[in-house]
């Protein structure tokens, strides 16, 4: 994924990241500048946690524009490996089946906290 991506060197958050653990399903909270790397940690922790069968991942943002730009990269970089990526955004209705099977949901804060709310007694959210 990375030679795919052109990225030959990790920036230094990134190389922290990983030796603190990213891709032993450790929890983390990266707090940086932007273009620091912080979507790469991210991505690398949610595309090891479907290959791994750890589970989906919720990739949040804070804006539409951005969650339709995330998710148009995610789709075209990972869909190629079986990967299901799907958009959940406020005006962007999708059904919850879709919901249900895709391991990457690319969503807003406000449209995540609807998601969680709404749809707390249905299995998608914790299946795995």
């Amino acid at each position: 994924m990375l030679f795919e991506n052109k990225i030959f060197k990790l920036h230094e958050i990134q190389k922290e990241a990983i030796t603190k653990g990213l891709f032993f399903r450790k929890s983390f909270l990266v707090c940086a500048p932007s273009g620091s790397g912080k979507t790469l940690i991210g991505e690398l922790c949610a595309i090891n946690n479907i290959f791994q069968k750890f589970g989906k991942s919720i990739y949040l943002v804070p804006f539409k524009a951005l969650a339709t730009e995330k998710y148009a990269h995610f789709k075209k970089a990972y869909e190629r490996y079986g990967v299901k990526v799907e958009l959940s955004i406020g005006d962007y209705e999708i059904d919850d089946s879709k919901i249900a099977k895709a391991d990457i949901i690319v969503t807003t804060y406000e449209k995540c906290d609807s998601l969680l709310r709404n749809f707390y007694d249905k299995e998608w959210i914790f299946k795995y």
